[in-house]
């Protein structure tokens, strides 16, 4: 009977899910519930088994719980009878009573989220999951997982205080890490070696990190983010053969020619550092695209001129006495003017790729003639002037958010 409870209940979920979702334009309900896709359960009492998921076919994703919730699992026996599910994800803080090994089971998992279980689990419960490649996991199990499965890409520790990574043995298929919520206490990258591939590195606010030294050994590097690190020296990244986007808002750099040469940048944020000056930029930095420099203490933006691989800049609350270089950037799509000292219009109207375009509290006469003739101009090229942010990533790289 429990079998048959069990379904029965889990159906009944299924349906409220159902009945309660076909108000949304992009929902699109199942022809049976025995079809569906994915399944979110949150109302566990009673169910004694999840053996039933087998008969659903198509069963790809089930999610338990919701957002800012609590919930206890008395059993996850019989989840693994379903030889179909790829993605597993854990949406309330999450207690487990039995049955937490039969997700080393589960042989099609690509994705688990285990970021709100806080049930203790096996230390080899993830090293059977040969096909996972992506997983999130919680501050009160992180440290008694002592082996990762090969073929691993990305790995998310998404909550605070972490000094450095467990003592995990080399996986060098991880891709992408992402380490803190609101912040992490690394110091150095030195335990990031455990994962000698990494292609991504994402750590929110270290504000203790000072050494970037090991970044160089990372050689396989794209993207690194340490926005609000204790940094002024980026010379461990000068020359590296793969770096291609480096994210370190509010740290002491105060200038970029630590960084001088690098030809595979293509991406610098650097928004309230203390950088004072940009000499060299077009020749240490010569393929770079995107330059996030506002509220710093630049002065002079003429090192700019003639660097045609720019497509976006912010250079918001900038007070540059010279502005003429502007229609050297031939390439520039994307720009940010939001209370700086420009006011020649007739400047922009030069840049043959300009579409989007930010004005507000410049020197810029908005009720000028030469402004309505660039609004029309951005609006035929199929962009905008506007008083809002500009995302640089989703207008130049829409792809990234599809």
């Amino acid at each position: 009977m429990s079998y048959e409870k069990s379904k029965e209940l889990i159906l009944e979920q299924l349906k409220n899910y159902d009945e309660s979702h076909k108000q949304y334009a992009w929902y699109k309900s199942p022809p049976s519930l025995l079809e569906v896709e994915s399944a979110k359960l949150v109302e566990l009492k009673g169910i004694t088994t999840f053996s039933p998921l087998q008969e659903f076919k198509n069963l790809k994703a089930v999610a338990f719980g919701t957002t800012n919730a609590t919930m206890t699992i008395d059993t996850l026996a019989g989840i693994e009878e379903n030889e179909g599910i790829e993605s597993l994800t854990f949406i309330s803080k999450t207690k487990i009573k039995a049955g937490v090994d039969s997700i080393s089971r589960m042989a099609t998992l690509k994705t688990i989220g285990l970021y709100n279980v806080t049930s203790p689990v096996s230390a080899d419960l993830l090293q059977p999951l040969r096909n996972l490649l992506s997983v999130s996991l919680s501050k009160e199990i992180y440290q008694l997982i002592t082996v990762l499965p090969e073929g691993l890409e990305r790995i998310s520790l998404n909550f605070d205080a972490i000094e450095r990574l467990p003592q995990w043995p080399v996986v060098p298929s991880v891709q992408e890490i992402s380490i803190g919520m609101m912040t992490c206490k690394f110091m150095s990258l030195d335990s990031l070696a455990c994962f000698p591939g990494l292609k991504e590195v994402k750590l929110s606010a270290p504000k203790i990190l000072s050494d970037l030294s090991y970044a160089a050994q990372l050689r396989s590097l794209k993207s690194l983010e340490v926005n609000f690190a204790d940094v002024s020296d980026l010379s461990p990244l000068r020359d590296h053969g793969s770096l291609e986007e480096l994210r370190v808002r509010g740290t002491k750099l105060e200038k970029p020619d630590d960084l001088y040469p690098n030809n595979k940048l293509r991406v610098l944020y650097a928004e309230k550092t203390k950088l004072k000056s940009i000499a060299g930029i077009s020749q240490g930095l010569p393929n770079l695209e995107l330059l996030w420099i506002w509220d710093t203490k630049v002065k002079e933006l003429e090192p700019l001129r003639a660097m045609t691989s720019l497509r976006g800049l912010d250079v918001t609350m900038l007070q540059a006495k010279d502005w003429s270089w502007l229609p050297t950037l031939q390439n520039m799509e994307v720009l940010d003017l939001c209370k700086t000292s420009f006011s020649d219009i007739g400047l922009l109207m030069q840049l043959p790729k300009l579409k989007y375009l930010r004005l507000a509290g410049s020197a810029a006469d908005t009720s000028s003639q030469a402004y309505k003739d660039l609004e029309v101009l951005l609006e035929n090229r199929g962009g905008l002037i506007t008083t809002n942010g500009l995302n640089f990533d989703t207008i130049i790289h829409p792809e990234r958010y599809v």
